[in-house]
């Protein structure tokens, strides 16, 4: 009797990427390999990119042009400058004042004609009429420096700010320019690439620490330093830097303090109820462990602090003598990377040495047994990098991390953490964030030619009000996520490899593999190139393409094999341009082959 081939359809995709067994021991639906591209609601679909959004900048008023002469030329003491509209002022003020204003194309407009080179700041103008002088400059520079924090400032009338940090100076997102816009011009920081920017949003102020600087607030204006003294005996700022800031009960509670030159690694310490700018001496608590605190975030009422090797719960006592109070969860998890801890429903994620940890306040457990070696891949020099975000819309946390050998973050892991499962990114930045958007994107105000528009325009993340995910490189410049098909115009190398299939392993039969049947969203734009292996040789054996062209909102594809082996693999791949494929279902189509059958 001649055996039929069987359907084996791989659908409600749940497995993701694991590494914990060999590829023919796995899931039916899991991946050896799943690089760029996710699970999401039952699909495997290939993540979206990336593009600019905008640059950080530095201002400098009222340089001095020395070369008062027609034409006047030189070079401007910063570059590169911001290549935009009025990015550079000069002023020749003496008599009747003459102003030429670069136009954003490499020249300029007003009381005369000139050029600008905003690579090298070189620039040269002739006036319409003869300087006298004094001749001045206002203009931006983009000072690349890594950007260290993206955080919103909020007012009691619900008004918001984005509020863009590098490690000197920070800058305000504006909505109508879509450019930053620097506050002050000068230095207000002295941070190194790793010293990230914490803030707590407390009485129509912003309270910013890097744990290396003093502790400063924002008030939708300036940045100035708080005086934090405790001490009555003596007289001034007793509190040098933090490293975590938090309102807790009405109260600015500040985790890990250095006071009077003096680091307290264990310490909570807090102001007056509805005054962060009262302290006294006895106002803190130090854990008793000699742990370090590292990392920390609010589960329910409890603000949940991770140590090294230990987390703790800083409990509210309702005592107005000593309003909070140590309780140990767990001594054998903690956290190794301040930035990367990330709270949903009743849960924190956090990076410990070996392992990525989940707590639910009472307990804590592994949850990367899928890929146990995970955290052996991050560069052990590059901890302090690590920095991750969750995604809603997406049910993802985003975790970047320098890989081995790198001194940034270079890849990311993804964690969908509605089902538990992983995936490979091949970016990584140095910091994220989000950003609501104030207005709707129109054809006025989007800012970019025809060509080079990559998003639909019906997309959600262009309405008003929906709450961008953004994040920033190590050179000064802030990128919008999954919003393109391309990584700010780079192509997005996807790679997938399925288990090694066998359905007949238990009665000792090879397999035929007929054929294979792909359920593809419709797209006319996308080709995906799929490889076949058999056994464990690792050259394919047969290379198709297939793509997505057909009628309706979904397309069967399908490539016919025929090939008999002891297990059956694939590779499904492509190196693209705005191909965001959605897979549905793959199809194998079995039959039993009797013949000798080996495992190795």
């Amino acid at each position: 009797m001649v055996q039929e081939y069987q359907s084996y359809p791989i659908l409600d995709f749940k497995g993701g990427l694991t590494k914990d067994k060999e590829p023919w021991l796995i899931a039916e639906d899991a991946f050896s390999v799943l690089t760029n591209a996710i699970l999401y609601r039952g699909k495997l679909i290939k993540r979206r990119g990336f593009r600019e959004f905008a640059v950080f900048v530095n201002k400098v008023t009222g340089e001095s042009v020395t070369d008062v002469i027609n034409p006047s030329t030189g070079t401007l003491a910063n570059f590169p400058i911001r290549d935009t509209v009025s990015s550079a002022i000069f002023t020749d003020s003496a008599g009747t004042p003459q102003v030429m204003t670069y136009d954003g194309d490499g020249a300029f407009t007003g009381d005369g004609t000139g050029t600008l080179d905003v690579a090298t700041g070189v620039y040269s103008l002739t006036w319409d009429a003869g300087p006298t002088g004094p001749i001045t400059v206002d203009y931006s520079y983009e000072p690349q420096n890594p950007i260290m924090g993206i955080e919103n400032y909020y007012t009691n009338a619900g008004v918001s700010d984005l509020i863009i940090f590098d490690t000197k100076r920070a800058c305000v997102y504006n909505s109508t320019t879509f450019e930053f816009d620097a506050i002050g011009t000068a230095d207000i920081w002295s941070g190194n690439d790793a010293n990230f920017f914490w803030v707590e949003n407390y009485k129509e102020r912003l309270f910013v620490t890097n744990n290396s600087n003093r502790l400063k607030s924002y008030n939708g204006t300036a940045f100035s330093d708080v005086l934090v003294e405790f001490d009555t005996t003596s007289s001034g700022n007793e509190l040098d830097t933090c490293l975590m800031v938090f309102v807790y009960k009405e109260r600015l509670v500040l985790l890990r303090p250095t006071e009077n030159g003096t680091s307290y690694p264990q310490r909570a310490r807090w102001s007056a109820v509805n005054n962060p700018d009262n302290y006294t001496l006895d106002e803190f608590i130090d854990a008793p462990t000699v742990d370090f605190i590292v990392a920390a975030d609010f589960l329910g009422d409890d603000l949940i602090v991770w140590f090294e090797t230990s987390i703790w719960a800083l409990k509210f006592t309702q005592s107005s003598v000593l309003p909070f109070r140590w309780e140990k969860i767990v001594d054998t998890d903690g956290s190794s990377a301040t930035f990367a801890l990330n709270t949903f429903s009743n849960e924190q994620v956090g990076i410990g040495p070996t392992s990525i940890i989940s707590t639910d306040g009472i307990d804590a457990v592994d949850i990367n047994q899928k890929i146990p070696d995970a955290v052996l891949s991050f560069d052990s020099n590059g901890f302090k990098y690590i920095y991750s975000v969750l995604i809603e819309e997406l049910q993802l946390i985003l975790i970047s991390y320098p890989s081995i050998g790198s001194s940034l973050n270079d890849k990311s892991l993804a964690l969908n953490f509605e089902n538990n499962t992983w995936a490979d990114f091949s970016l990584g930045f140095h910091t994220y964030g989000f950003f609501a958007e104030q207005q709707d994107y129109t054809w006025e105000n989007i800012g970019l030619a025809w060509d080079d528009i990559e998003f639909a325009w019906d997309d959600k993340s262009l309405q008003a009000g929906y709450p961008l995910t953004i994040a920033g490189n190590d050179t000064g410049t802030v990128f919008q996520l999954n919003t393109t098909g391309s990584d700010d115009g780079e192509s997005i190398p996807e790679d997938i490899r399925t288990k090694k299939f066998n359905p007949y392993v238990a009665q000792g039969f090879k397999a035929r593999l007929g054929w294979v049947e792909f359920l593809l969203t419709t797209d006319l734009n996308v080709v995906l190139t799929v490889e076949f292996y058999i056994n464990h040789i690792t050259t394919p054996y047969l290379t198709k393409t297939i793509d997505a062209i057909g009628d309706g909102q979904k397309t069967w594809k399908r490539i016919n094999v025929g090939a008999i082996g002891e297990f059956h693999s694939m590779r499904i791949y492509h190196d693209a341009t705005n191909q965001t494929f959605e897979i549905h279902d793959i199809n194998l189509y079995f039959k039993p082959i009797k013949g000798r059958f080996k495992l190795g």
